[in-house]
């Protein structure tokens, strides 16, 4: 990246990372009721160049318990200090700034009763000077700003949240010039930070109450225990306004755990874990919404449980079967002595993959490779969370993976002749690239199979069929695998007309009308006459198809194996001995019962792990859950406190957690939700380690101008060019890419015949070095063959080409004459050696004992390019 000395542009990567701590959300100026409240947030913030960084801010202020209705609360007020690291000291003083100065916009949120209220709050960062320092040293930034009062128009409970923010970051140099970056598409000065996911974002909450007096403050509470509920009681608040409306039981978290009305003041909290300690309080409220002060905390301990005996026994040795990509296994039921048997775990080394009810010892772990060993054994547990031993290991070989197959073409378009009751249908044959095809499936509209032939014969003859009526087929080939074509086309063909019976048809059915299952209908209709007195029965059709018949009595039918909560319409027809039809009965519409809604959990996700981890983020995958309800909504990520880092839709099996800090442990477990909000059982822990955070680097472009004196032919060369380096902010080092112009040189050989050299310094793969982050002296190192296309004594050529050059590599070290400033330049200078030289013609041994040796320097300035 290139320097601007007047605009003062560079590129700056760690100035960003300043911003630190101006989160500071929403804050209020502290009325005389105020209590103070405090949040600290982590947000993920992409910097230029340095990527997504973990930027953490703690928030601190006053906000008021309660505020009347119609009242503004004062102007809201930040106050944020942050203490910034060596590293960040480092990186901001290598590449020049000397202050920091900027602003933020605080994204929150008042949610309220009259509705949500969005509260941008500016903030403005102090003008900071970074410490003066031998060694690298953390510093104070400070921020502060305020936004509008707000003002309620409705009684009840308000809450505060804190959202993201942009940042606006101005670094400048010791001239006063700003540090900026010139790439259009990376701004500093538009910094997106959003929240890490799985934070509680509340700041506050309070009431807004409405005209009129708060109850008094209830009486200290009292309270007994069972195992797992508490029951409290406590004493009765009065109020002035005589709307008591009832009372608010607390638990340590602030939440209300508890209800009752004005004239109960007891309360029992069920739910609770035994052998514990919780703390209550209790507030009043009346009609209006306004509530009282909290009431004296007291806290209650649960009773013990009763411990189980013992463990499940160890499960029998499991056996296995495979296919490409998966394995079930099977193995030996274990008992225990309470009688508590509650399920089976199956493991691949630590891993869970598979979990069983107490019933099943069999399980399937889909998802595998093919061709490849799996190790498992199998655990028991019971209800009280015993865990028996580990089975015997069994190792298991997956098939190996089929070789990609080949349906057969589709077969040419059918066409056919019919009699009566049978149709003739004929197609094109089909090809298989395989050469396995073994025949043809013909297939009426009903997509039922009605005839097949083998792979020579391209003709069938379907019988059955009624005289007079339509018939629709297609034809499919398939192979000796079992693949099937695609359907060909289709093609009608018409009965011909039968016989016509002697005497007349039943008169037409009654509608059918009936009631429903939820996979079955049972249907009535009214009977028909004959006037040949040979009725046989009835037909119930759904579209075109039978789907039940009856003798000629029964005017009755059910229909099973339907759907749920579905219309369905039939049709009835009569028919007689001689096989005259009735016209069908009117059609009569069903529908099936809803099927009542089930509440199962999914299965727990499978093969929990870890990807490669960068320095604030860890790649997560497992293999799908199941719900057997058919509604599996998607999958939540844990961290090891319990709160969700991350989500993922129904069909993931994967998520990468970001807003990690660098070189730290973690550990993680996924569980699978259902569309009822059903959470699974935990797959893993899974734990990983986050990359080390090598910090960024920031990119310069210099010119470089100077001599280099060679000793032994004692001459000087003009030296023009330019480096382009990428330094590293939190150590000073760098790397560079060094071009140097082809230059001429005057000597004198001998000490007085004039010599002149066309010279070429070709660098040898990257130059290295450091920039001291404390004394600012730059060092460098590089590799340089030394070409020479021509060498004249008294312009008379006496050698060179392109093939002339130093045998060896020169190394040259150059130091800053004094402190390097990398917005500004320096002077370098250094020495070297010239080892012989090579390939220069007839008198090369001459020329190279007249150029190579020690003692030669080079002396240049670096400027930064414009």
């Amino acid at each position: 990246m290139n320097v601007k000395s007047k605009a003062g542009k560079v590129r700056l990567a760690l100035a960003a990372t300043a911003a630190g701590g101006l989160v500071a959300g929403l804050l209020a100026a502290p009325p005389a009721s105020a209590d103070p409240v405090s949040l600290t947030l982590k947000y993920n913030c992409t910097f230029p160049l340095i990527g997504e960084q973990v930027v953490t801010a703690a928030i601190k202020s006053d906000i008021p318990k309660s505020v009347p209705v119609n009242t503004p609360i004062p102007k809201i007020i930040i106050d944020v200090t942050s203490t910034q690291n060596e590293d960040t000291w480092s990186g901001l003083n290598l590449v020049g700034a000397t202050t920091l100065e900027g602003t933020a916009t605080a994204n929150s949120t008042v949610i309220a009763p009259q509705g949500n209220v969005a509260v941008k709050v500016p903030v403005i960062l102090d003008k900071t000077t970074l410490p003066v320092s031998d060694t690298p040293v953390p510093f104070d930034l400070h921020g502060s700003g305020q936004a509008p009062a707000i003002r309620f128009s409705k009684a009840g409970h308000a809450k505060i949240t804190v959202g993201d923010l942009k940042l606006n970051i101005t670094p400048r140099d010791s001239d006063g010039n700003e540090v900026e970056i010139p790439d259009p598409t990376a701004d500093i000065h538009n910094v997106a930070c959003t929240l890490v996911p799985g934070q509680n974002t509340s700041l506050a909450e309070f009431d807004i109450t409405a005209a009129g007096s708060a109850p008094t403050k209830p009486g200290t509470p009292t309270g007994t225990t069972t195992k797992d509920s508490a029951t409290l009681t406590w004493g009765a608040s009065t109020d002035a306004d005589g709307d008591l409306a009832g009372y608010d039981v607390y638990g340590a978290d602030g939440k209300v755990v508890a209800s009752t009305n004005a004239t109960t003041t007891s309360a029992t909290i069920s739910g609770l874990s035994a052998d514990t300690d919780y703390t209550y309080t209790v507030k009043a409220k009346d009609a209006a919404g306004r509530t009282s002060d909290a009431s004296d905390a007291v806290t209650v301990h649960t009773q013990k449980g009763a411990p189980q005996a013992s463990a499940p026994t160890k499960p029998g040795t499991p056996t296995g079967t495979t296919t490409e990509n998966s394995a079930t296994l099977t193995w030996g039921a274990s008992t225990d002595a309470d009688g508590d048997l509650a399920g089976y775990d199956v493991y691949s080394g630590a891993t869970k993959v598979a979990s069983t009810g107490a019933d099943a010892t069999t399980a399937t772990i889909s998802g595998l490779s093919a061709d490849t060993d799996y190790t498992y054994t199998v655990k028991a547990r019971d209800a009280a969370g015993h865990e028996s031993d580990a089975s015997d290991a069994v190792t298991v070989h997956t098939e190996q993976a089929q070789p990609v197959d080949h349906p057969p073409t589709k077969p040419g378009a059918p066409s056919g002749t019919t009699t009566e009751n049978t149709a003739t249908v004929s197609w094109g044959a089909s090809s298989d690239e395989d050469g396995d095809l073994a025949g043809y499936d013909v297939y009426g509209a009903d997509g039922k199979v009605v005839a097949s032939t083998d792979a020579a014969t391209t003709t069938a003859t379907i019988a059955g069929l009624t005289a007079d009526t339509d018939y629709t087929f297609t034809v499919k080939a398939k192979d000796a695998k079992g693949n099937a074509s695609a359907a060909s086309d289709a093609v009608t063909l018409h009965t011909e007309k039968g016989q016509e019976p002697e005497g007349t048809a039943p008169t037409a059915p009654g509608k059918p009308a009936g009631t429903a299952t939820q996979d079955s209908v049972a249907l009535s209709w009214a009977a028909s006459t004959d006037a040949d007195g040979d009725l046989a029965g009835y037909d119930v059709y759904r579209g075109d198809q039978v789907v039940a018949s009856t003798g000629a009595t029964e005017t009755t039918a059910t229909i099973t194996g339907l759907d749920a909560d579905t219309d369905y319409t039939f049709t009835v027809q009569a028919k007689d001995a001689k096989g005259h039809v009735s016209e069908a009965s009117p059609a009569g519409t069903v529908r099936t019962q809803p099927k009542p809604v089930e509440q199962h959990a999914p299965t727990a996700p499978g093969n929990l792990a870890a990807g490669t981890a960068t320095k604030n983020s860890v790649p997560l995958t497992w293999t799908a859950a199941t719900d057997q309800d058919g509604d599996l909504a998607g999958y939540e990520v844990y961290g090891a406190d319990g709160k969700v880092v991350a989500t993922a839709g129904a069909d993931a099996t994967g998520v990468s957690v970001t807003g990690l800090a660098a070189d730290t442990d973690y550990a993680f477990t996924v569980k699978a939700k259902d569309a009822k909000g059903n959470l699974s059982a935990a797959a893993g822990p899974v734990a990983a380690h986050t990359a080390k955070d090598e910090g960024g680097t920031v990119s310069y472009g210099y010119t470089l101008k100077g001599s280099t004196f060679v000793k032994t032919p004692n001459g000087t060369a003009p030296l023009n060019g330019s480096i382009n380096a990428n330094l590293k902010l939190s150590t000073g080092e760098f790397t560079a890419d060094l071009a140097l112009d082809p230059t001429k040189g005057d000597f004198k050989l001998l000490g007085f015949l004039p010599a002149q050299a066309q010279i070429q310094l070709v660098p040898q793969g990257k130059t290295t070095g450091r920039l001291d982050p404390t004394t600012k002296i730059l060092t460098s190192h590089s590799q340089v063959i030394a070409k020479l296309p021509s060498f004249t004594l008294f312009g008379i050529p006496l050698g060179g080409g392109d093939q002339c050059q130093t045998a060896k590599p020169s190394d040259i070290t150059l130091t800053s004459t004094g402190v390097f400033a990398p917005t500004k330049g320096g002077d370098v200078k250094g020495a070297y050696d010239l080892s012989a030289i090579q390939n220069c013609g007839a008198l090369t041994p001459l020329l190279s004992a007249f150029t190579a040796g020690k003692g030669n320097t080079i002396t240049a300035t670096l400027t930064p390019k414009k």
